[in-house]
């Protein structure tokens, strides 16, 4: 009688043997000369006999007979280098099908408003100032987190109001009081 241990090892190796004689997944491909499924390039989606040559594009890539080509910068899909389908972030698709800039720190759009601004920018300001628990760095030109307990601040160490449970301290700091601010 064979044992347990045996019959799992062996049950195993045999369906191990059958998936190795079996389709390639989608990304990759049967090499002729060794039968060992390999990698698609990373534009393929699909390939046939060697890593470039593509049945199907990755995204961000279009068909050029058997090779796929980089869509434009700011297209997230296209069907060539002159016809974007959808488009990245902080960008919308222009009556040209190609994408425009949303504007400065806006990250969704269409062709004329933002409907969201990138973090830390106030949408109805037309992502032009910060929110609350943010402040405008001048040097990187962008809104940046507030230290902890912050409300307001108008730099990372200079707290101006405090959140809840939180004290403003007189160097600019927050002061957390705990659960129960009963000082």
């Amino acid at each position: 009688m064979i044992p347990l241990q045996s019959k799992v090892i062996f049950t195993l190796f045999a369906i191990l043997s059958v998936s190795n004689a079996s389709v390639c997944s989608a990304n990759q491909y049967k090499d002729p000369s060794t039968s060992l499924c390999l990698s698609c390039d990373i534009s393929c989606s699909s390939c046939s006999g060697t890593s470039t040559n593509c049945t199907s594009c990755s995204l961000g890539y279009y068909s050029n007979v058997t090779s796929c080509v980089s869509c434009p910068s700011a297209c997230s899909n296209c069907t060539s280098s002159s016809v974007c389908t959808s488009c990245q972030l902080e960008y919308y698709l222009g009556t040209n099908s190609s994408c425009v800039s949303c504007g400065k720190n806006c990250m969704l759009c269409n062709s004329t408003q933002c409907s969201q601004c990138i973090a830390g920018y106030k949408l109805q300001d037309n992502c032009t100032s910060c929110n609350r628990e943010y402040y405008f760095n001048s040097t990187r030109n962008s809104c940046e987190l507030c230290n902890q307990g912050c409300q307001d601040c108008s730099s990372k160490q200079n707290c101006t109001s405090c959140q809840n449970n939180y004290r403003l301290m007189v160097d600019g700091s927050c002061l957390y009081l705990g659960s129960d601010n009963s000082y």
